[in-house]
């Protein structure tokens, strides 16, 4: 029996143990295959946490940075037309918007940073992606409360921008904040470049926040009117988080695919002897 490749030295013994006992009671033609292969689906569910993505990993997360970006900017945009029938449209307005987006994506991304330090996987990506995209959805709700809150209150044009943009926006940003620190540090990981890396994942961030601004700026609000853009927002997000969040489950068909063809003695690719 040839031995699926393993991440680590424990589960290489686990396997060579399985193949000195052999699997009980199978017959020749299929017992020996149906149970090497339930055994890879299983091993598999548990280890490729930290395998390899399947496929290309440094082109998922540049693609997610590039499109969590354009999706922040979208919002900021956006946000500048969802609060302007209760607080105007101003330099106050305007300023509370970008203040209240970058001090949300300035703590994303201490959090971000964080997380990886701890152990952060492509799950906790995607666990970050649905939140954001939640958030996204939040805005609609928090509107609905914080808006007569602030009209009735009668603040003055600066507290009630400020107020509404905090509310609505600043846990989407911080939401956001943590994707580009997060999967930059998965792709150092992987990589043995890390200058062009960290360049990389800023270069795709700020294409993607261009990106934002003028897609929605010139088209999306347009075209779709706000709640729309924030309905869109938040199913793009969920989208993007898929693949993280299913990356165990394609690792684990993959290890029962590769068990299953060891029947006939031919290696696999990414299998050792």
């Amino acid at each position: 029996m040839t031995v699926p490749a393993s991440p680590d030295g424990r589960s290489m013994a686990r396997w060579r143990a399985i193949e000195r006992r052999g699997p009980p009671d199978a017959c020749p033609e299929c017992g020996e295959t149906f149970l090497h292969g339930m055994i890879a689906i299983v091993k598999g569910a548990q280890l490729s946490r930290e395998a390899p993505f399947i496929g290309s990993a440094p082109a998922l997360y540049g693609f997610a940075v590039f499109l969590s970006s354009a999706v922040t900017l979208v919002l900021e945009i956006t946000a500048g037309r969802l609060i302007a029938p209760y607080v105007g449209v101003s330099i106050y307005s305007w300023s509370s918007i970008i203040g209240v987006m970058l001090a949300g994506l300035s703590l994303g991304n201490w959090l971000g940073g964080a997380r990886a330090d701890r152990g952060g996987t492509d799950r906790s990506a995607g666990l970050a992606l649905v939140a954001a995209a939640l958030a996204s959805l939040g805005v609609l709700l928090a509107l609905t409360l914080a808006a007569p809150v602030v009209v009735t209150a009668e603040l003055s044009p600066m507290s009630g921008a400020f107020v509404l943009s905090l509310s609505l926006f600043f846990v989407p940003a911080a939401l956001l904040g943590v994707i580009t620190p997060l999967l930059t540090t998965l792709a150092l990981r992987r990589s043995k470049r890390p200058g062009r890396v960290v360049g990389s994942m800023h270069a795709l961030a700020a294409l993607g926040s261009i990106a934002g601004t003028f897609f929605a700026g010139f088209w999306l609000i347009q075209h779709l009117g706000t709640r729309h853009i924030l309905v869109l927002c938040a199913i793009t997000l969920l989208v993007l988080a898929a693949p993280f969040l299913l990356r165990r489950a394609a690792g684990a068909l993959a290890w029962g695919w590769r068990a299953s063809c060891l029947s006939d003695g031919s290696p696999m690719p990414g299998t050792a002897s």
